[in-house]
């Protein structure tokens, strides 16, 4: 009986150190704490160092400082039960240690997320999503997984001074995508544009300077519309196209 023990728990070990080897990120719930992180059981046991626990309450800055062994064990008990989604750090059978993480895990799994999310997104393409952040040039949406940035100038047609006073964390909002930089990893989004236009000019004729273009979706200024009215022999658009135009542009 000892020896299908023994036969199980090297089967076991060996187990965690082909999915180690592999990268693969496995589930394993919490069945126990101790000072220093949370035991967890993958077959043999596991440790998840407090250090690799995603979102580990921190003591507020106002509280006073208590027993800290108590204080930690307070933290770790609401995790017991818990199902977690672990990477694998180290498989050492000698020292009988299985070290894992929660954050890794995390971490690459939202990079994975991340990649495929950058795939699949097109300019022009409506997407929806959470408000994570704000800041005062403008709002972070969180697509799942990866972030977008609201411009302050892309949050409405009208001219927008604080992004705070008209938006809060975790307010869901649908914008359009209009610029994607895989280099720099980033996503440029536009709420104004799903918003409809104000100050539209339909059917006008615009004197515009010389060797300036404008299509129909053009967007005209009004210090330029006004340059046009002061530069009667610039260039004339053609009847039925159409310009925007708009303060502080």
């Amino acid at each position: 009986v000892l020896s299908l023990r023994r036969a199980g728990l090297e089967r076991k070990w060996r187990s965690m150190q082909e999915l180690f080897e592999a990268g693969t990120i496995i589930d394993a719930p919490v069945i126990d704490h101790n000072k220093g992180g949370l035991i967890v059981d993958c077959g043999i046991r596991g440790f998840v160092p407090i250090s690799q626990i995603v979102d580990f309450p921190r003591r507020p800055q106002n509280e006073q400082p208590r027993d800290a062994a108590q204080e930690i064990a307070e933290k770790l008990q609401p995790y017991i039960g818990r199902k977690l989604r672990l990477k694998i750090l180290e498989v050492n059978r000698k020292a009988n240690r299985l070290i894992l993480s929660e954050k890794v895990a995390l971490y690459e799994e939202r990079r994975e997320k991340r990649d495929e999310l950058f795939s699949s997104l097109q300019v022009g393409q409506k997407v929806t999503g959470s408000v994570r952040s704000i800041a005062p040039f403008g709002i972070f949406i969180d697509l799942g997984g990866i972030d977008g940035l609201v411009h302050k100038s892309e949050l409405s047609w009208n001219k927008v001074n604080n992004p705070e006073a008209g938006y809060h964390v975790g307010e869901e909002v649908e914008a359009e995508v209009i610029d994607i930089n895989h280099e720099r990893g980033r996503i440029s989004l536009s709420i104004r544009r799903l918003q409809p236009e104000l100050g539209a000019v339909p059917g006008i004729t615009l004197y515009m300077q010389p060797a300036q273009e404008l299509t129909v979706e053009d967007r005209v200024s009004r210090t330029q519309y006004q340059y046009s009215l002061e530069h009667p022999e610039a260039s004339v658009l053609a009847e039925g196209d159409r310009a925007l135009l708009l303060d502080g542009a």
